[in-house]
């Protein structure tokens, strides 16, 4: 069998290495390198999962044969660089060889604006190589700088199972992109014969440097500088035109316009800027008023652009006086910081002008912030000056909208629901979400970057039942980016359909029993105040001091359920003692909770022991007498367990005081006395010790007359005797 290698992964995204074995007889292996990059991959099986034994190695039909091939199919992306706005790229080369032992047929096709120059298709003999000519068409001079334009290879061979592979394509647009600011450079109202003049700026917010040279303006009263000028300038990606300033020495009074063009080699994206728009107005009235228009350009809603000035200067002999008024009055997005005021000859005054912020929900139609600034003087002949105001408002306008907001009944699976965010704005945003109501969420699906003018966000809301019944929230979205409307806020519903369990709360739920005899259990009954069906699982005794049953395990809403619980009496328990224990169990509501309820258990009957275990009888015969006690909290009664046994070496005859043949004994720690005798010894020697020992049997019952009731009985009574020679033997 040939070496395994990496081949085509399903998912182009994280590019995992998996690789697929075939049968020969009827596929191929075909391997792909791409001269141009890493040409590890993996493999995709037609619009799904490799299936396979091994991490993605899949058999294919033999058809018989035991001889089997390989595909390798590498998924690397094929880069073909930064292009030129307007121009092509370099063409890639995508080798390939046909390793397997059977030809292969095979065809390619590419889309976007990616194209295969030469053959693209065609048949592989065992061991062939081909190879494909990736090329692409002029990228188009609208593109945005920087952006990267997208496509795919669909390589299509006659492997069944693997008939289609898909390899990324790319490039990334290069070019300048030219801002004019102000978008006309218009110096304004200049005194015949005086020379006004105005900054510009030209920026170029592209990726790449862009070389200019410009027109002489098409009115000689117009005279354009920045530094180096006439020379050709070099404007960086970033950076602006230096020192770049309009002059107008109008020779004559009237309105002037004229433009200078703007000449360059390089290549532009999506710059529709051609040449330097210019204006004036001469006037034969010694004043001077500019700049006009006075242009803020484009503001995002919600911000605020800088203040600027117009400046009066007056070149009449004496003093003039003048006044300004915003065309717009009070309700003028624009404030001046002077309505009057007065000039001195060959001297100037600047009226402050500064924008409001621009409200949101703002308008952004095209100059729907200008205004008119009016400014009238008393000099002779001289006419009130209209200063144009211009100012746009750029921002996204976000609108969510869902087919349906209702989610339902939910139940312990959450559901989800998808939603669209468009933005009709003039601006890109990047959106964000924001929900209310507990168990709502959302999500964004795929790229959280809305474009401007139609661009759209794809998204899911989702429902996960925390409480049984009705739930309302609200989903809205937000952008950290500028927006020019308040979007509007989505109301979902839902209903939990849950199951709930409740049972009453208790300090302890009391068992109880008697030793040898009855027991008393107890129960907890848990009731289904939910929606769903309640299932009851797990039911245990922590400590195994009882037994526990539920019945039944599967609760209705609104039924309950009865756990039973048993206790058991552990060997060694004690009469009027307790233990506690746990009664453990789960259910199935959201999250899977365990619960614990704690359980007592309490033990009646009687305890009895000797006040000492042993009795010595000696050093002569007589009576000696032992006492045993019940400590339980239960009577019992302690009988001689039949005749007097000779019990070892020696006779003794133990019996009540009262001869009767037992005594009851009540509980609480009473007490019972037994007397014995010692009636003598079986065999001795005279003049030798007798050491002997032994140990009576005493029958111990419970009130009933019976074992039950008797926790601990009488154990049997040691006796010993010790005599120091036989003769004091009775």
């Amino acid at each position: 069998m040939p070496t395994r290698r990496r081949v085509l992964n399903v998912d182009f995204d994280r590019m995992k290495p998996h690789r697929v074995l075939v049968a020969a007889s009827t596929i191929l292996g075909l391997y792909l390198a791409g001269c141009f990059g890493n040409t590890s991959g993996g493999a995709q099986r037609d619009g799904g999962a490799l299936p396979g034994e091994d991490s993605g190695i899949a058999k294919g039909d033999d058809g018989g044969s035991d001889a089997a091939g390989e595909i390798n199919l590498p998924t690397t992306a094929v880069d073909l660089g930064k292009t030129d706005c307007g121009g092509k790229p370099a063409t890639k080369t995508y080798s390939f060889e046909n390793t397997g032992p059977v030809s292969v047929t095979w065809s390619a096709a590419v889309d976007s604006i990616f194209a295969i120059q030469g053959a693209s298709s065609g048949t592989l003999a065992p061991g062939a190589g081909g190879s494909l000519t990736i090329g692409a068409a002029a990228v188009p001079a609208t593109s945005t700088a920087g952006t990267a334009i997208t496509g795919t290879l669909t390589i299509t061979t006659n492997v069944p199972g693997f008939t289609s592979v898909k390899v990324p394509l790319q490039l990334t647009a290069q070019g300048g992109t030219l801002v004019l600011t102000p978008s006309t450079v218009g110096v304004g109202t200049v005194s015949v014969g005086s020379t006004g003049s105005l900054p510009f700026s030209l920026e170029n917010t592209g990726n790449a440097p862009v070389d200019v040279t410009f027109g002489a303006p098409t009115d000689s009263e117009f005279t354009l500088s920045y530094t180096g000028a006439p020379a050709s300038a070099t404007i960086a990606p970033g950076a602006t035109l230096l020192a770049a300033g309009v002059s107008f020495t109008p020779t004559g009074a009237g309105a002037k316009t004229a433009t200078a063009a703007i000449q360059t080699t390089s290549a532009l994206c999506a710059s529709t800027l051609t040449a330097i728009p210019l204006s004036g107005t001469g006037t034969a009235v010694p004043l001077s008023i500019g700049p006009n228009p006075l242009d803020f350009g484009t503001t995002s809603c919600g911000k605020a652009a800088a203040a600027q000035q117009v400046t009066i200067k007056s070149t009449y002999s004496a003093t003039a006086h003048f006044t300004a008024a915003l065309g717009k009055g009070a309700s003028s997005p624009y404030a001046i910081d002077t309505s009057s005021g007065s000039v001195a000859s060959n001297a100037s005054v600047a009226i402050n002008v500064s924008p409001a912020a621009i409200p949101v929900p703002g308008d952004i139609t095209a100059d729907a912030y200008d205004d008119a600034l009016t400014i009238t003087t008393d000099i002779p002949g001289a006419t009130p000056v209209v200063v144009s105001i211009k100012q746009s408002a750029s921002g996204a306008i976000l609108t969510p909208t869902m087919a349906s907001t209702a989610f339902g009944s939910v139940g312990t699976t959450p559901a989800s629901l998808p939603f669209v965010v468009t933005n009709s704005g003039n601006a890109d945003a990047t959106v964000s979400t924001k929900v209310t109501g507990g168990g709502f969420g959302a999500s964004i699906s795929g790229s959280d970057k809305a474009a401007a003018s139609g661009g759209t966000v794809d998204g899911n809301a989702t429902f996960t039942a925390q409480k049984s019944g009705n739930v309302t929230g609200t989903l809205a979205v937000t952008s950290s980016d500028p927006v020019c409307n308040v979007p509007p806020t989505l109301d979902l519903t839902a209903t939990g359909a849950l199951p709930v369990a409740s049972f009453p709360s208790t300090s302890a739920i009391p068992l109880s029993g008697v030793c040898g005899g009855n027991v008393t259990g107890g129960t907890l009954v848990v009731q289904n105040t939910g929606t769903a069906a309640l299932t009851i699982a797990n039911v245990a005794s922590k400590a195994g001091l009882f037994t526990a049953t539920v019945a039944p395990a599967s609760v209705a809403p609104g039924s309950s359920a009865t756990i039973t619980l048993t206790p058991s009496l552990p060997a060694g328990a004690q009469g009027g003692t307790s233990a506690g224990d746990t009664l453990l169990f789960s259910t199935n509501e959201p999250g899977g909770p365990s619960y614990s309820v704690p359980v007592s258990v309490a033990y009646h009957g009687a305890n009895l022991s000797w006040s000492s275990g042993t009795v010595t009888v000696g050093p002569a015969c007589g009576q000696v007498a032992t006492t045993f006690t019940n400590t339980g909290d239960m009577a019992a009664s302690v009988y001689v367990g039949g005749p007097y046994p000779q019990d070892g070496a020696f006779n003794f005859n133990g019996k009540f005081p009262s001869t009767a043949p037992g005594v009851s004994v009540g509980p609480g720690g009473s007490s019972g006395d037994l007397v014995g005798r010692n009636y003598g010894v079986a065999s001795c020697s005279n003049g030798v010790a007798c050491i002997y020992s032994g140990s009576e049997s005493y029958v111990t019952l419970g009130s009933t007359g019976t074992t039950a009731g008797v926790c601990l009985p009488l154990p049997p009574l040691g006796l010993s005797m010790d005599y120091p020679s036989c003769e004091d033997c009775c």
